[in-house]
């Protein structure tokens, strides 16, 4: 079977994970085999405050 899911990366402690949703249980039970492919699509954007030379804060969106 083949299966395509759209899902964004969580955290779990250090590490980042794909939560795979509870609706597949049935058919990803442990000791499955199964191949991933990442496409990805969106990376996270980081919002970082600045100071401006008047003392102003801004916002500025960067992707990583």
């Amino acid at each position: 079977m083949q299966y395509t899911i759209t899902k964004k990366i969580a955290k779990h402690g250090s590490q980042s994970i794909i939560v795979i949703p509870r609706i597949l249980e049935s058919e990803l039970k442990p000791g499955t085999i199964a191949k991933i492919t990442i496409d990805v699509l969106q990376k996270p954007k980081v919002f970082l405050d600045t100071k401006d030379q008047d003392g102003f804060f801004s916002v500025i969106e960067k992707t990583i």
